[in-house]
């Protein structure tokens, strides 16, 4: 299952929410040992806001096990603080429409119940939903995102069209190095995307909805 928590529906799901700063704490502070703010063993930001939506992948347990953010960029997102240095015409992206895709965060501890299989796709499947919440949902011209370029390679394989706006080397001596980079979110896009990921088409996606829960059940 893959839940869409936005301000609307987050008391909702208070307990996904814990569970998924907990995992990206998990992620990003104790496996990729990023310097992050943490309590109580879980990664929050100053960009968890009120404006701030996630999209959270639970297994058959309902566990969580992926996660992503994505903020329109006229709010405070992570292009206004640690990496405001990553574009230099950053006042251009800072527009309605154009949105920010960060923490995405997937647990690679596999068991009986959360195979190896299912891992390869959480990653997938999530960015599968983002697109769908740009093209039916709320209309999006662009994303910006900052990664590793390994993985935004990975999604270029997988049909993502991306666009790379710079690189850059964070340690010297560790060769460490972030891509910002963006792409649209049409339905060209998100049509390579599906058929190279051998996901199921636009079509076929169905979107259940109320006021307190917005679920993507198709996508489990």
């Amino acid at each position: 299952m893959i839940y869409l928590i936005d301000n609307s529906n987050n008391d909702y799901h208070q307990h996904t929410i814990t569970e998924m700063f907990k995992l990206r704490f998990k992620v990003f502070g104790q496996t990729l040992k990023w310097d992050v703010k943490e309590k109580n063993g879980l990664e929050i930001d100053d960009y968890d806001h009120e404006h701030t939506n996630y999209l959270v992948y639970t297994d058959s347990l309902g566990r969580v096990k992926g996660c992503l953010r994505f903020i329109e960029m006229v709010h405070p997102c992570m292009f206004d603080g640690p990496f405001q240095f990553a574009l230099k015409n950053l006042h251009d992206f800072k527009r309605k429409d154009y949105w920010e895709l960060s923490r995405l965060a997937i647990d690679q501890d596999i068991d009986e119940n959360y195979t190896n299989e299912e891992m390869q796709l959480v990653g997938i499947k999530l960015l599968q939903a983002y697109m769908l919440f740009g093209l039916e949902l709320q209309k999006i011209e662009c994303t910006l995102t900052i990664g590793y370029p390994q993985v935004i390679q990975f999604y270029k394989e997988q049909g993502l069209i991306f666009e790379s706006l710079n690189k850059i080397c964070l340690n010297a001596q560790t060769n460490e190095i972030i891509e910002v980079a963006a792409f649209p979110t049409l339905n060209y896009c998100y049509d390579q995307y599906a058929l190279k990921s051998q996901l199921s088409s636009k079509s076929n996606v169905f979107w259940y909805m109320c006021p307190i829960a917005k679920e993507f059940s198709a996508l489990t």
